[in-house]
């Protein structure tokens, strides 16, 4: 007779610890504040991604991947991939982290990423902004390091998010079970359009848009924290093969930093890491007369409608018509 085959089963005491931290696992994630979930989700399914948008609410209101995807597919022909990742109060600080872990899915030719990113980072907004970074992600040794490096707090809420949303019990309704099922509630997430306000904000009448931003040449030194992550997502854009253009959009003034620092900090960029072949920059706010910029394409100082939007993505898509080998940028 031939050996007999013997199976092992799992003891109950480990079978009731998988099935528990599976349970605790889902609960978790329903009680988790989902504004970047659908994001996630829809980067996670995806067949492959050419261009990536990354920043915050600026580049979010103003970047159209519909439109984009739309005038490639018009002019070219070609299916052109184009998904916003950003994700409302980024900050360079969490980029380089969220970039190491959201690459391990998709790696695309093009990142663009949007400078308002590099609006210093006040210590009162930093738990609001990595939990908007990070709660979502899946629990890794690099998430665990951008939360070390990030937050000034005691960290074990960021590893184990229940311990911060636990309390939502009371505000928790069917969608937060459908938004992990339902595709439908989050299938446009990163790739719909960009504005949806279509609210002007009201011009006070000073001229801003008005000023000629051609002849600034002042720099504004970034940060040295913002300078060390800037310098950690370069070096793995490079191992990855993956191009860079910064994109500035068109504002006035947002958290204190207006629109003319920004072209200061775009200049320090510009001067220290722009090389006008693998790294590139894009400043709109020098281009307010070009674009016809004014108050009517804000729905409040600091944020495009959908004009603005349109205004914003348009110039983007000439800029890379005419800088970049379309080709080059597609998988």
């Amino acid at each position: 007779m031939g050996n007999k085959i013997t199976i092992k089963t799992v003891g109950k005491p480990v079978a009731f610890l998988l099935i528990g931290l599976f349970l605790f696992s889902f609960i978790q994630t329903v009680f988790l504040e989902k504004s970047s979930y659908g994001k996630w989700r829809n980067w996670n399914v995806q067949e492959n991604v050419d261009i990536l948008v990354l920043g915050n609410s600026h580049a979010d209101n103003g970047i159209s991947p519909l439109l984009m995807e739309e005038r490639f597919r018009q002019a070219y022909g070609q299916e052109v991939s184009v998904f916003n990742y950003a994700l409302y109060g980024m900050r360079t600080e969490q980029m380089y982290f969220f970039c190491n872990e959201i690459l391990k899915t998709h790696t695309p030719k093009l990142i663009i990423l949007e400078t308002y990113a590099f609006c210093p980072l006040a210590d009162e907004h930093r738990e609001i902004l990595a939990r908007r970074a990070f709660d979502t992600l899946p629990l890794s040794f690099n998430k665990m390091e951008g939360i070390r490096y990030c937050i000034l707090e005691d960290p074990w809420s960021y590893y184990v998010p229940f311990i911060k949303y636990h309390t939502r019990w009371k505000e928790i309704s069917p969608r937060d079970i459908s938004l992990l099922y339902d595709k439908n509630l989050w299938d446009m997430a990163g790739k719909g359009d960009a504005s949806q306000s279509s609210e002007a904000c009201p011009d006070p009448g000073d001229g801003w848009f008005l000023q000629d931003t051609s002849r600034i040449q002042e720099c504004r030194e970034i940060t040295p924290t913002e300078k060390e992550c800037l310098e950690k997502l370069l070096l793995l854009l490079e191992e990855k093969g993956v191009s860079l253009l910064f994109v500035s959009v068109p504002y006035k003034v947002q958290m204190g930093l207006d629109s003319i620092e920004m072209i200061k900090i775009n200049n320090y960029l510009q001067k220290n890491y722009v090389d006008g072949d693998r790294i590139r920059l894009l400043d709109m706010n020098r281009l307010w007369r070009e674009l016809d910029f004014d108050y009517k394409d804000l729905y409040n100082e600091g944020h495009v409608n959908q004009a603005g939007g349109r205004k914003v993505t348009n110039c983007l898509l000439q800029y890379l018509e005419t800088n970049y080998d379309i080709d080059s940028i597609t998988n």
